[in-house]
């Protein structure tokens, strides 16, 4: 045991957890001083998960203590090897996705929140009490078909239950028992995603103009629009900017974190009898987040046009009479986007806002997310390569390119000129002289 590495060590109530070699086996080690002499009590735990091992570090701490030194026998699994079930490694997925230490770091708030969901909503009812490697091509295909035909599921639902899943059957594989390192991922795990009927409404390099125009009247608004439409970034990044953030000496502006609002979860016991965790008493774990990015990639430095930082420029002075306005209410927390006393703006009710204000300058309706798609694909119609695009994004991977660069009319228009030319050299040189001279050919 010594020589073995030992990694993602934390410590809690004085209860040393380590996660050993390459099973990473996890170890209790923990010092006593009985008698006026210090013990060590340093094993391996008999459960898998940190909580589990908590607890039971803690009982055999607290039997040490009674026993004067005499460790209390140690409670030994049924079979080490044999393969666990799906509320098993739901649990584990859990302890992993919260550990800071993993390679990739914790998961999100909004990751996590999610999987819990899909988890207790529909994964652990119908598959909790089934071995991880009983799960096969026959349960996923009758799973499939129960969610989608007796639960009216959409078929995109369903495709992010089996990705959790997949995630699962993947996480025994790479951590499991050796029976559980054998098991096979079925065939129909991957289910393809429908394609959804409606699609982004991406806004016209006009509309985008027309709209960046009418918001000059509402400082804040402006500058809030003309980083989205300018620079492609999500809502949550926008949201989540600090003053610290915009660099006006050197026309940068980078992209730290994000903001997000969780769903909040009940806290009663026994329960409160209400259905919405919002309206319990001792509700939890809801509210605005200001977490990470989406990924890695997320995490950017943009350029900062002379038109956007005039924007900011205006949007601060504005920012300033709302401060002096406010007096003591206002809450300084270096936001660049806030409320009138200086909170952080919701995102929920910003949308509300935007759709409203949609209406009255009658540009048809758009999400606020329309804007990520709009300023990609402005950016293709002025031939700028994917990996640049991928890079002011914030993408992870250059594919994602074909998911949010929709085929606008400039672009088919372009690509009809590049065929014609192609097929027909001589009319199109002609077609193009007259359109640009407005002469007639001879």
């Amino acid at each position: 045991m010594t020589n073995k590495q030992r990694r993602n060590s934390r410590t809690k109530n004085g209860i040393k957890i380590s996660e050993v070699g390459k099973r990473r086996r996890l170890e209790v080690d923990f010092t006593l001083t009985i008698g006026g002499e210090r013990t060590r009590f340093r094993r391996y735990s008999p459960f898998e998960t940190r909580a589990e091992t908590q607890a039971w570090a803690e009982k055999q701490r607290a039997a040490f203590l009674e026993n004067d030194g005499r460790p209390q026998p140690t409670v030994a699994m049924a079979d080490p090897g044999a393969p666990r079930t799906v509320e098993y490694w739901v649990k584990r997925w859990l302890e992993d996705a919260d550990n800071p230490a993993r390679v990739n770091g914790r998961n999100r708030e909004g990751t996590i929140e999610n999987k819990i969901h899909i988890a207790s909503r529909h994964l652990l009812p119908a598959l909790g009490r089934r071995l991880i490697t009983r799960i096969d091509a026959v349960v996923i295909e009758e799973y499939v078909r129960t969610r989608l035909v007796d639960h009216k599921l959409a078929e995109t639902t369903v495709a992010l239950h089996l990705r959790h899943l997949r995630s699962l059957l993947r996480l025994a594989k790479r951590r499991g028992t050796p029976a559980e390192r054998k098991l096979e991922l079925p065939e129909n795990i991957a289910l393809r995603r429908a394609k959804k009927v409606r699609e982004a409404a991406t806004l016209s390099e006009r509309e985008t103009n027309l709209l960046l125009d009418r918001t000059g009247e509402q400082p804040q608004l402006h500058a809030f629009t003309t980083i989205l439409f300018r620079q492609g970034a999500r809502v949550g990044e926008v949201l989540a900017l600090r003053w610290s953030d915009v660099d006006f000496d050197h026309s940068t502006l980078t992209v730290r974190r994000a903001l997000s609002r969780l769903s909040w979860r009940h806290g009663c016991d026994p329960a409160c009898g209400n259905r919405r965790g919002a309206d319990c008493p001792q509700r939890h774990g809801g509210g605005l987040v200001f977490d990470q990015p989406k990924s890695r990639a997320a995490v950017r430095t943009l350029a900062l046009p002379e038109q956007m930082a005039d924007a900011l420029h205006d949007h601060a002075a504005s920012q300033a009479a709302d401060r002096d306005l406010a007096g003591s209410m206002w809450e300084d927390n270096d936001r660049v986007f806030c409320q009138a006393n200086g909170r952080p703006l919701d995102p929920d009710r910003h949308t509300k806002d935007w759709n409203r204000f949609l209406a009255r300058i009658g540009v048809r309706p758009a999400r606020l997310h329309d804007a990520r798609h709009s300023a990609a694909t402005l950016l293709l119609v002025q031939g700028v390569d994917a990996r640049t695009v991928m890079a002011l994004m914030g993408w992870s991977h250059v594919s994602m390119t074909a998911r949010y660069q929709h085929v606008v009319p400039e672009l088919r228009r372009e690509a009809a000129e590049r065929m014609g030319a192609l097929l027909w050299p001589t009319a199109t040189t002609t077609a193009t002289t007259t359109a640009s001279t407005g002469e007639q050919p001879s």
